[in-house]
């Protein structure tokens, strides 16, 4: 490009010109003469050109530019690692650690290139050598010209003198330290207590999704799978009973001179780097071998004995996705580490998993529905072992290639190794009802949405949401309904096809392909999965036929009033008039008409992600059905179809599809209900109306309504728990008696308030949250003090309790002074602070108080809590029962500059939703409370 200047030969050639008009004379001779010159030169001023062009794109090639900022992949293109050998000694006293990392990457492209890009965040480095290898291990420098940071896209830019070969490895040397955290994210520190008062500190990781980077110098991305090699050195004797846990077994432990030691690992295999893990502190395990496998399970001191459940299940549940899968587990060990801080309920870290301690132990105060959940949660974090571990999602975009899975088959896991749980009645009320509820509003995001949607770590963390996690697992049950032992066949291809690799949403249906199904199963099938919301199907019946009509439901219509209406392929059953199951139809049209003689309920045992829009005769005659096998004790629909048919006609009550006071008279008819899902569905309806209503003069209808809905079930299963009854009665009575006082029944709330007198410490588990809001609510100004009396002499799970119990005060100051306690009493971890903040908006004195209180104190709030905790949970939550323009704007305006746009758009969503509840339900509502007699007891209607 320099060996010649356009400018300059167009100036020439004008001279020449000029010179040959004035000596005419020897035209012919000047004529050929310039001729030839001109096409010379104009050949010249191609070349060049072009040189200057082959350039360019050489160099991009080069040291590629940012294609996007945020990502390394587009930027370096098929530069990949392939072994992080490191070694790192950390300081728990100074909270610091020195680290030394080589890594080994190719250019995996089919021309050189001269840079290459990573991550980290806030690591110093000191020192970075480049070094290749021949076939005879001889070490060659490969001179490195530049090191930069990027501080706003955390990456680092290392640019060379020499190209690097194709296909050739190369050593990248890293001397660098940093800084161990205290914000549950990176390399952090953690502190507890043990049984007898002392204080311990540990350090261990959470990197999911992008904080490998704060440990080590990495390419952070889930595609760049590569295999890690780990030395670590605990210097000085404070750390001689220090237990070390790596993501494989250790190979050689050493004791150095001055205390401490040196223990190296085994290398893993090829694996995301958020999966990388490691625990250091003072733990101790139980351990079991079973089929040559070492399963052992870590707790803080003195706390191992309370890890036995946890240790039964884990080989079991493990084995039976083995069998499933027909794929074994590849790694040699299994460890899983009961932590006392931790942001996650769990982390499926490779051979190593870490949970918040209250998720793997079982204490005395353990309740039935948290042994349960304890149970999935392992079975959750196992199952990603398969999904997410050993076949990745490509980017964060396909996140429910591993969330919405281990979603899903947790509760088969748990289902197939301990039948003392009903978790297949559990997900209608815990996943399948909260993903339908979210997944009605108007920008409801697709599962998987476009990979350009998800960029910054902000839109990385809100893909950690009731759509990848509920949704995704619905569909996923749906689909299994709908093809049976081919949907397991569909699994496996899908992870055989992408082992120890990565994969995306179109390799998944891909892999459905192998299986050759008609196409009328087929078709539309991924818009389950590429676009956000489902369908309501109305239901029109005639002489024998039904037609089905598929719509998309909306809770509200969307500002604009146009609503995306997409085809899904629905998997249509219904419920006959002898309580069975159709067939299943496949709906992949606007509209189905099929022979159905003896329809009774569409949606059979709520396995469709789909809501059923019935005429007012269906709704009349499930009514009486229902209310009639309530009342005799008859057989009839069972406790899923019972849920799942509350939920429609709430749902569609609040859609506007039917009147509200219609779904308040069905509800009545579940007054003899006995299930725990089907009461915990109709609870949560309930508790949203009243709680937008809460400040309007109908709410004391309202609380009428609910207290005559409830006081049956309560009278029947009283204030005692019972050593023999089952486990879905135990926890039906504390959610039942949590609604007698959040409606202030007198006399509940006085028979709790002398049960906690004569001695709390008898209140079983499942009971002592209901006896903590009763006492906050009956003691006034004094329940602070009387509650954080007990606060002290309490397990870790029952402060939770009492926290939360204190937050129904119907006291301004108890209600402030526990806000206060949360922030300044060090004795709340953070991940449990944020959800008291967000049940104390919750109470009937709640919303505005402890909105003004985190207005007030929203940069204290920041300093205190993760800010990931604070936009994921605390933000949505504390403005969630809004319901005017007013809070609209001044929520808008508030968070707008503060908290990420995802965040705020969930809430400004939830609060969009409420306003249109209040609008279009209150008046309808009103009347129909008041003409059935609620506007003061006792009730006759």
């Amino acid at each position: 490009e320099n060996m010649v200047d356009k400018e300059e030969i167009v100036e020439h050639l004008d001279g020449l010109k000029k010179w040959a008009m004035k000596n005419k004379g020897d035209a012919f001779f000047y004529v050929t003469i310039f001729s030839s010159f001109s096409v010379f030169v104009l050949l010249l001023i191609i070349t060049a050109s072009v040189t200057k062009m082959n350039t360019k794109t050489e160099y991009e090639q080069l040291c590629p530019t940012d294609k996007n900022p945020y990502r390394l992949y587009p930027n370096n293109f098929n530069v990949t690692p392939i072994l992080y050998d490191f070694s790192l000694a950390p300081d728990l006293q100074k909270n610091t650690f020195e680290g030394n990392m080589t890594m080994t990457v190719q250019n995996g492209n089919d021309y050189e290139i001269k840079c290459m890009f990573f991550n980290g965040e806030e690591l110093n480095i000191h020192e970075v050598t480049v070094y290749s290898m021949d076939a005879e291990k001889n070490k060659y420098d490969f001179p490195v010209k530049s090191l930069t940071y990027n501080i706003e896209t955390l990456q680092y830019r290392l640019e060379f003198y020499n190209k690097m070969h194709t296909w050739e490895p190369y050593y990248v040397h890293i001397r660098y330290s940093g800084k161990i955290r205290t914000d549950l994210r990176g390399l952090y520190a953690s502190t507890y207590k043990d049984k007898l008062g002392n204080s311990h500190k540990m350090a261990l990781t959470q990197f999911e999704s992008a904080d490998a980077r704060n440990m080590i110098p990495c390419l952070d991305e889930p595609k760049f799978k590569a295999k890690f090699k780990a030395t670590i050195r605990m210097e000085g004797s404070l750390y001689n009973d220090y237990t070390v846990l790596f993501n494989m077994p250790s190979t050689k432990k050493e004791a150095l001179p001055n205390g401490g030691f040196v223990i190296e690992f085994e290398e893993t295999p090829k694996m995301s780097s958020y999966l990388l893990a490691l625990v250091i502190g003072e733990l101790d395990s139980i351990s079991i071998t079973q089929n040559n496998r070492k399963y052992s399970i870590w707790a803080p001191v003195n706390q191992a004995n309370e890890a036995a459940y946890a240790l039964s299940i884990t080989p079991n549940i493990t084995e039976y996705y083995e069998n499933l899968f027909g794929i074994d587990y590849p790694l040699p060990k299994m460890d899983l580490v009961a932590i006392p801080d931790f942001r996650a309920g769990a982390m499926e870290n490779w051979g190593l998993i870490t949970f918040r301690a209250a998720y793997l132990l079982l204490t005395g105060d353990t309740t039935t529905s948290v042994k349960q959940y304890i149970a999935l949660v392992i079975a959750h974090e196992i199952m990603h072992q398969w999904s997410g571990n050993l076949v990745s999602p490509s980017w964060w975009n396909n996140l429910w290639l591993s969330e919405s899975f281990a979603a899903f088959f947790e509760y088969r896991a748990v289902a197939a190794v301990d039948n003392s749980f009903q978790v297949w009645d559990a997900f209608v009320s815990d996943t399948w009802a909260p993903s339908m509820s979210v997944d009605a509003f108007p920008n409801s995001r697709a599962i998987s949405p476009n990979e350009d949607d998800v960029n910054t770590v902000d839109e990385i963390e809100a893909m950690f949401d009731t759509i990848t996690y509920s949704k995704g697992a619905s569909i996923l049950r749906m689909f299994l309904s709908a093809y049976g032992d081919n949907f397991d066949k569909w699994i496996t291809a899908h992870f055989k096809q992408s082992l120890y690799s990565t994969a995306n949403t179109s390799t998944f249906f891909s892999a459905l392909s192998t299986l050759d199904l008609p196409e009328e199963q087929t078709k539309h099938l991924s818009n389950w999965i590429l676009h956000g919301g489902y369908p309501y199907i109305t239901v029109e019946e005639s002489n024998g036929k039904c037609v089905f009509t598929q719509e998309r439901f909306l809770t509200h219509e969307p500002p604009s009033g146009a609503r995306s209406s997409p085809l899904w392929n629905v998997p249509i059953t219904y419920t006959t008039t002898n309580f069975v199951s159709s067939k299943t139809f496949f709906m992949s049209d606007r509209t189905l008409t099929i022979d159905c003689p003896n329809f009774l309920k569409l949606n059979s045992e709520s396995l469709g992600f789909y809501r059923a829009r019935y005429t007012p005769e269906r709704i009349s005659t499930l009514r009486s059905l229902v209310k009639n096998q309530l009342e005799n004790n008859l057989n009839g629909l069972s406790e899923s179809d019972r849920a799942n048919l509350a939920d429609d006609i709430f749902s569609m009550a609040r859609a506007g599809f039917i009147n509200f006071g219609d779904a308040l008279s069905f509800a009545l008819a579940f007054q003899q209900e006995k299930s725990y899902v089907v009461w915990k569905i109709i609870i949560g309806h309930v508790h949203y109306m009243a709680s937008i209503l809460q400040s309007e003069s109908v709410y004391r209808s309202v609380r009428f309504y609910a207290l005559d809905l409830f006081r049956h079930i309560s009278n029947d299963l009283g204030t005692v728990e019972i050593a023999s009854e089952t486990n879905e009665r135990k926890s039906l009575r504390g959610a039942i008696l949590r609604q007698m006082v959040f409606f202030e029944d007198s006399s509940v709330i006085d028979t709790l308030n002398s049960n906690f007198d004569a001695n709390y410490t008898l209140i079983a588990p499942n009971l002592r949250l209901a006896h903590y809001e009763a006492v906050a609510m009956r003691r006034g100004a004094t329940a602070y003090d009387l509650l954080m009396d007990v606060f002290d002499h309490v397990s870790e799970s029952d402060q939770k309790n009492i926290l939360y119990g204190l937050t129904q005060t119907r006291e301004a100051h108890v209600l402030k002074s526990t806000l206060e306690f949360v922030m300044e009493s060090g004795k709340v971890r953070s991940q449990d602070g944020a959800y008291v903040i967000r049940q104390a908006s919750r109470s009937s004195i709640g919303a505005d108080l402890t909105w003004d209180w985190v207005r007030e104190n929203f940069q204290r709030i920041v300093w205190t809590f993760n800010s990931r905790i604070i936009s994921g949970r605390l933000v949505p939550g504390v403005t969630s029962r809004f319901s005017s323009s007013i809070r609209y704007s001044e929520v808008e305006s508030f968070l707008s500059s503060r908290t990420p746009a995802v965040a705020l758009a969930v809430a400004l969503e939830q609060i969009s939703e409420n306003i249109h509840f209040k609008a279009y339900n209150m008046r309808d509502l009103s009347s129909w409370l008041s003409l059935h007699n609620y506007d003061s007891p006792p009730f006759s209607h």
